[in-house]
């Protein structure tokens, strides 16, 4: 897409965000029967690893958002920091032209390495961008996630499967375990 401008999250986007979410997932977004929306309760939205895509006039086309989170492996009994992606969310009539691979793959490069990113959505979408699924025999889930799948990302990660996520951050909801 011509003209459009990647940038970080800042503080006054938020307004523009909900509108958009509620564009694209409907009214009663956020759906709290959703696992994915009861884990980013627990926290806010991550500045250095949000992003969103707007406009030359400045409307807003597009946003991906991170929430701080706590994975714990097999093996392992100490809770690792990490992240949740999503959502990510692109303004319906321009979907498919490439604008949620450029805010995701924006997105992924900023995080740091040895860190664990983990995203409940597509495997047909995210897996190329280098996510693996988790299987759910490994995981105890609260809240709906299924036709969806569990994903993880994390370059230069400590092997392990992921046998445990909780929120981790000033939500309401922070330090509760979901998975």
């Amino acid at each position: 897409m011509d003209n459009v401008i990647l940038r970080a999250e800042e503080e006054g986007d938020g307004s523009d965000i909900l509108f958009l979410y509620r564009r694209v997932f409907g009214e009663n977004f956020p759906d709290m029967k959703r696992a994915a929306n009861l884990l980013r309760s627990y926290g806010f939205a991550e500045r250095g690893l949000s992003f969103v895509a707007r406009d030359e006039g400045g409307e807003l086309l597009g946003s991906v958002r991170y929430t701080k989170l706590e994975c714990m492996c097999e093996g392992s009994f100490a809770w690792e920091d990490g992240f949740m992606l999503g959502p990510l969310s692109v303004r319906t009539d321009i979907r498919g032209l490439g604008l949620g691979r450029s805010l995701v793959e924006r997105s992924l490069r900023e995080v740091p390495r040895g860190i664990r990113v983990i995203t409940i959505g597509d495997p047909g979408y995210f897996v190329p961008f280098g996510f693996s699924v988790l299987s759910f025999d490994h995981l105890r889930i609260r809240g709906e996630v299924r036709p969806l799948s569990v994903m993880e990302y994390g370059e230069g990660v400590a092997g392990g499967v992921v046998r445990g996520i909780r929120g981790s951050g000033e939500g309401e909801n922070s330090d509760a375990d979901i998975f």
